[in-house]
């Protein structure tokens, strides 16, 4: 008896902080895990991570003939360029409908070719279209933008 207590009373306390920590953490809506997105894609980028940033992008993500490998690829060149990239993510606006959404916002990117170096800023507005895939938002098409100048690997 005293072992099986052992084992129940700490599951049960485990289930009752799950329970009370999911009523004061409510979920977030759709227009904020989507915000929360863009942060990321943004830490990604300053990251240089281009597998990172493609993460965020839909398995059948197009934009301008390219797809989400050719993305993914020029952003790794692109980004061996430069000893710091900063990016910051602004003025976002976000419209849902249902399982697709679009958003429209600013970035401002940060570039160093060295640590001594300059920072080029490349200020760009972007538009994107989304889709629920596998319970997270991605990206699945960018039309109208393109790839950060001096990201894309050329």
């Amino acid at each position: 008896m005293k072992k099986s207590l052992r084992f129940v009373v700490p599951l049960v306390l485990l289930v009752l902080a799950v329970f009370l920590w999911r009523a004061t953490h409510p979920a977030l809506s759709d227009e904020q895990q989507i915000e929360v997105a863009l942060d990321g894609i943004a830490t990604q980028a300053s990251h240089k991570s281009a597998g990172g940033v493609a993460s965020f992008l839909a398995k059948d993500f197009q934009f301008d003939g390219f797809k989400r490998s050719d993305v993914r690829q020029q952003l790794a060149v692109g980004l061996l360029q430069y000893s710091a990239v900063n990016m910051k993510v602004s003025s976002v606006q976000v419209q849902v409908n249902g399982d697709t959404a679009t958003t429209r916002g600013h970035y401002d990117l940060g570039l160093k070719r060295d640590f001594n170096s300059p920072e080029d800023k490349v200020p760009s507005d972007f538009s994107l279209k989304w889709k629920r895939e596998d319970g997270q938002w991605k990206i699945y098409n960018a039309d109208g933008n393109t790839l950060p100048p001096g990201l894309t690997g050329g």
